[in-house]
């Protein structure tokens, strides 16, 4: 499928549930504010792309690739992202709560301000950073 029909698809009413983008290469496309509740994107590519105030709750992110994608203010709740790779994802003020971030990459991540359950909260906390990633003080992400 072509770089222009997935945009063609992603403009459609419930695209996300109409139509599968597991395994994709969304690398570096525009998708602000679009709808994906419920997606499924199992190892997608979506590194560098624009996501932000996109809605993404519920969606299968398993394994995908999000290295530098910008999801600020966008709504994951209860989005799967076990095993994401989101290393220097820009995350500022997206919902996460209720999110699955089991063995997710954040490495150099920006979550300053977002949205995050306790047991989220108690995950990151014991999470293995690596040293000067700008990644977040507790009090900073919206609890």
């Amino acid at each position: 499928m072509k770089r222009e029909q997935i945009t063609r698809l992603l403009a459609l009413p419930n695209a996300a549930a109409r139509f599968s983008f597991a395994k994709r290469n969304l690398s570096n496309m525009q998708m602000r504010g679009v709808d994906l509740d419920g997606a499924i994107l199992k190892r997608a590519n979506l590194s560098r792309s624009d996501l932000s105030q996109a809605r993404l709750r519920g969606a299968h992110l398993e394994h995908a690739n999000l290295q530098g994608t910008n999801l600020s203010d966008a709504d994951l709740t209860g989005a799967h992202l076990q095993n994401a790779d989101l290393r220097h994802a820009y995350l500022r003020g997206a919902d996460l709560r209720g999110a699955d971030l089991r063995g997710a990459l954040l490495m150099g991540a920006n979550i300053s301000g977002t949205k995050l359950d306790e047991a989220q909260s108690d995950l990151l906390s014991k999470a293995d950073l690596v040293q000067g990633s700008d990644l977040f003080k507790l009090s900073d992400v919206g609890l």
